[in-house]
């Protein structure tokens, strides 16, 4: 099971690892890295990084629905609730997507 859930993480890396696009074109522009976010936008943010669209998207992944309001909140705010500290929110994101992988 251990092992099931490592794997389940390695997984969920290695899709939202930016990938970047080669040229064909030797007059097109330089490549850049995709982020899943729309590649003439202003900013470089990959939007899985929010909070709500992470949650959101393992509802969509995982159980195939929306999410319910509460059910919403709650994850969010199980996520948000290290603020600015980047360990613990990497350990709560990876705790939200073993919960959803084992349900």
């Amino acid at each position: 099971m251990l092992l099931s859930l490592l794997l389940a993480v390695a997984l969920i890396a290695v899709c939202f690892r930016p990938q970047t696009i080669r040229k064909r074109n030797p007059d097109a522009p330089e490549p850049r890295a995709l982020t899943g976010a729309n590649p003439s936008a202003a900013t470089d943010a990959n939007p899985i990084d929010n909070t709500e669209i992470f949650v959101r998207q393992h509802y969509a992944d995982f159980l195939s629905r929306e999410p319910d309001e509460d059910g919403l909140a709650f994850w969010i705010d199980n996520i948000d609730s290290c603020d600015e500290d980047a360990q613990c929110r990497e350990v709560k994101r990876i705790d939200t997507s073993a919960a959803y992988f084992l349900s």
